[in-house]
C-alpha cells in the first residue's frame, strides 16, 4: 500500500499547478463551510432581539454553501481528472491494474482530503474571527465572540467525507469505464465539429424571453416575490442552451458568410472555437450565473442594509405606535395614567381612527376575499381632521392611498358593490409613509356605512388581538395614537414595558426601537449571507476562468505551433488568441450585466414590499455594485489569462 502512496504523492508533484489550485479552491470551500456553522453557533448564544431570525438566514445559508460545496467541487474535480488521465493510462500500460490505479486514486483523494481538511479549518476560524467582528458591528452587538463547538466542525467534516467520496466514485467509475489506449491518449483526443442545434437554441432564446417579459411586466410586490425563482430558473436555462448550443450556431452562421469567415484572424479564431465551444459554452455560461447570482445577492441586501434608517424613519414616524378597540375615553386615560407613573410625558402626538386590517385578493379591479392583500378603511371626517381639507365624497365614491401597490384603475369593487376611484394618494399627514404589509391600501369612503358596506365579505385582523376572524357584525373604528416620549432613556424604557404588558385585547403596541432591531436582526442576517454567498460566488468564477484558461492553453498551445510552422507569424499568432479572449472575457461579463438589468424590476418589486420605492437611489446603489463587480471580474480575468498566455509559450 506504500507503494501506491508514493505514486500518489508523485502524481501531485507531477501535476502540482492543477494540484495546488484545486487544494486552493477545496480550502476555501471548507472555509466558508466552517465560517457560517462557527457564526451560526455564536449568534444563538446572544440574547437581543433580531438575533433569532439573524441565526435563521444563518442555518439557511448553511444549507445554500453545502449544496453549493458539492456541485462546485465535482464541477472543478473534472478539470484536474482531465490532467490524470493519461498518467493513469500510463501506469495501466506498465503492469497495474484498474484496482492498482483505484488504489493510486484512493490514496490521492486522501492526502486532498487531509490537507482540505486542515487548511480549510485552520482558515475558516482565523475568518471567522473577523466575520465575528463584522456581524457584530451589524447587529450592534459588541458582546459577540466566537463560539468554537465541535459539533460544528464535525458537520462540516462529515460533509467533506460525502463530497470525496463522491469524487473517488468517479474516479473509480472513470477508471473502469474507459480503455487504457483511451486512457493513454485521453488529451490527445480531437472533439468532433458540433452540429447546429436550432432548436435548442430557439428554446434557449425562448426560455430567456419568458424569464425576461416576467420580470419586466411584474406589478405586484407580491408577484415578483413568487415569480421570481421561476423567472431565474428560465433564465438560467436559457443562458445554459444558448452559450452551449447557440454560440455554435452563431458560430457557424458566420462561418458560412465567406465574407466573414475568410479573414485570416477570423478563420482561425472562429474555427478554434467552434471545436470547443460546447466545453467552454458550460463553462461560460457557470461564470454569467454565479457572477449574476452575485449581483442579484448583494444588490437585494446591501440595499436592505443602507435604508434602514430611512425605512424605520417611514414606518414609525413616531417612537410608539398604539393601536386599541378600546371605548375612546379609557383608552386615553389608561395611556395617561402609564405614562405617569413611568414618570413620562407625550408629545408630538397624532390620534386617528380606521379599521382594523382586512384581507383580501386585488386582481385587475376586484378585491376578492384572500390574503394577497392588506386594506383599512377610513372615513373622509378622519381624512379631513388629519389634512385639514376635505374630499367631497359621494356614496360609492372613494380615495386611495397605496403603500406598496400601483393601481390604474378608475373603479373598484368590493363584493357586489362597485366604487369610483376619486384619485389615488401617497401619504396622508402624520400617517406611516409605509407599510410592513405588502401591497397594503387605505380606502377612504364618505362615512361609516360605507365601511360596514364594504366590510361585511372580508376577514378583518383584529388590531388588539392580533387573530384572523371574520367579523359578521358592525365594525368598529379603532383609535391610532403616534407619539414621542420626553424623559429619560430609563423611563421610556420602563414605559414601553408597562405598554407591553397590557393585555393584548387592551391595546397592540408597536416600538421604533424593537422594529429598528428586528429589522437590522434580519438585514444583518441577510446581508452576512449575501457577502459569504458573493464571496463564495466569485471564488467560484475565478477558479473556474482559471481552469478554462488552464485547459484551453494546454489544448491550444499545439495547434498555434502547428500555425506558426505553416507560416503565421507570432505577431499574427497574438492577434488571434487576443480575438478569442476578448470574446471568451466579454460574453460572461456582458450576459451578467444583462441579467441584472433585465432582473432589476423585479428586484425594485420585492425591496417595495420593504418599504423601499425610492428608484433613483436604488439604481444608483445597484449601478455601483455592478460596476464593481464587472472591476473585479475585469482583475480576475487579466490575472488568470496569465497563466494562458504562459501556456501557449512553452
Amino acid at each position: 500500500m506504500m507503494f501506491f502512496n508514493k505514486l500518489a504523492l508523485s502524481d501531485f508533484r507531477k501535476n502540482a499547478r492543477e494540484e495546488k489550485m484545486f487544494l486552493f479552491a477545496t480550502i476555501m470551500i471548507y472555509a466558508l463551510n466552517i465560517i457560517i456553522h462557527l457564526l451560526q453557533n455564536s449568534v444563538k448564544t446572544l440574547m437581543l432581539q433580531g438575533v433569532n431570525i439573524t441565526a435563521q438566514f444563518l442555518v439557511l445559508g448553511e444549507f445554500v454553501i453545502g449544496f453549493f460545496s458539492v456541485i462546485f467541487l465535482i464541477y472543478i474535480h473534472s478539470f484536474l481528472m482531465k490532467s490524470k488521465t493519461k498518467v493513469y493510462g500510463l501506469y495501466y500500460t506498465l503492469g497495474l491494474s484498474r484496482f492498482d490505479l483505484v488504489k493510486i486514486s484512493f490514496f490521492a483523494k486522501l492526502w486532498n482530503f487531509i490537507f482540505s481538511m486542515i487548511g480549510g479549518i485552520l482558515t475558516g476560524v482565523i475568518f471567522s474571527k473577523a466575520g465575528v467582528l463584522l456581524l457584530g458591528k451589524m447587529l450592534n452587538a459588541h458582546n459577540l465572540t466566537l463560539s468554537i463547538h465541535l459539533q460544528s466542525i464535525m458537520q462540516v467534516i462529515l460533509l467533506f467525507s460525502i463530497i470525496f467520496l463522491i469524487l473517488l466514485l468517479i474516479n473509480i467509475r472513470m477508471i473502469y469505464k474507459i480503455s487504457p489506449i483511451a486512457l493513454l491518449h485521453a488529451e490527445e483526443i480531437g472533439e468532433k465539429e458540433p452540429k447546429s442545434r436550432w432548436i435548442l437554441t430557439v428554446i434557449g432564446f425562448l426560455s430567456l424571453g419568458v424569464g425576461y417579459v416576467i420580470s419586466i411586466s411584474i406589478q405586484s410586490p407580491i408577484e415578483a416575490l413568487f415569480l421570481f425563482f421561476i423567472a431565474a430558473l428560465l433564465v438560467i436555462i436559457g443562458t445554459y442552451l444558448l452559450f452551449i448550443v447557440g454560440t455554435i450556431a452563431l458560430l457557424k452562421f458566420f462561418k458560412k458568410r465567406e465574407k466573414v469567415f475568410y479573414q485570416p484572424r477570423n478563420f482561425i479564431s472562429i474555427s478554434g472555437m467552434i471545436f470547443r465551444m460546447k466545453q467552454n459554452g458550460t463553462s461560460l455560461a457557470n461564470i454569467a450565473v454565479l457572477l449574476t447570482m452575485t449581483l442579484v445577492t448583494l444588490i437585494v441586501s446591501i440595499n436592505l442594509s443602507l435604508a434602514a434608517d430611512t425605512l424605520s424613519k417611514k414606518l414609525f414616524p413616531k417612537e410608539i405606535s398604539l393601536t386599541s378597540s378600546l371605548p375612546k375615553e379609557e383608552y386615553q386615560s389608561l395611556i395617561t395614567q402609564e405614562a405617569d407613573e413611568a414618570h413620562v410625558s407625550l408629545k408630538s402626538v397624532v390620534n386617528y381612527q380606521m379599521t382594523g386590517m382586512f384581507l383580501g385578493s386585488l386582481k385587475n379591479h376586484v378585491m376578492y376575499p384572500g390574503s394577497m392583500n392588506t386594506f383599512h378603511l377610513m372615513t373622509e371626517e378622519q381624512y379631513a381632521k388629519l389634512e385639514k381639507k376635505s374630499l367631497h365624497l359621494k356614496a360609492n365614491q372613494l380615495v386611495i392611498l397605496s403603500y406598496g401597490a400601483q393601481f390604474k384603475e378608475d373603479k373598484i369593487q368590493f363584493g357586489k358593490e362597485k366604487y369610483e376611484v376619486c384619485k389615488v394618494i401617497q401619504k396622508i399627514k402624520g400617517l406611516p409613509e409605509g407599510t410592513e404589509n405588502i401591497a397594503s391600501f387605505i380606502f377612504i369612503v364618505k362615512d361609516e356605512a360605507e365601511i360596514q358596506k364594504i366590510s361585511k365579505d372580508y376577514p378583518l385582523i383584529n388590531a388588539s388581538a392580533n387573530k384572523v376572524k371574520q367579523e359578521k357584525g358592525f365594525v368598529s373604528l379603532d383609535t391610532y395614537t403616534l407619539f414621542d416620549l420626553k424623559g429619560s432613556k430609563k423611563d421610556k424604557e420602563k414605559f414601553v414595558k408597562r405598554l407591553y404588558s397590557l393585555p393584548e385585547d387592551k391595546m397592540e403596541v408597536r416600538s421604533k426601537a424593537e422594529y429598528l432591531a428586528y429589522y437590522k436582526g434580519f438585514i444583518a442576517g441577510l446581508l452576512f449571507i449575501g457577502i459569504i454567498l458573493g464571496t463564495g460566488f466569485v471564488l467560484a468564477a475565478g477558479l473556474v476562468i482559471y481552469y478554462k484558461q488552464v485547459s484551453e492553453g494546454q489544448a491550444d498551445q499545439k495547434n498555434f505551433e502547428i500555425l506558426q510552422k505553416v507560416g503565421l507569424s507570432h505577431k499574427e499568432v497574438k492577434k488571434v488568441i487576443n480575438i478569442q479572449v476578448f470574446w471568451v472575457f466579454f460574453l460572461p461579463i456582458a450576459t451578467t450585466v444583462l441579467h441584472t438589468i433585465f432582473a432589476m424590476p423585479m428586484i425594485l418589486k420585492i425591496l417595495s414590499a420593504f418599504g423601499l420605492h425610492d428608484i433613483k437611489t436604488l439604481w444608483g446603489f445597484s449601478s455601483g455594485i455592478i460596476l464593481g463587480i464587472v472591476v473585479l471580474y475585469y482583475f480576475i480575468y487579466k490575472q488568470t489569462s496569465k497563466a494562458y498566455y504562459k501556456q501557449i509559450k512553452r
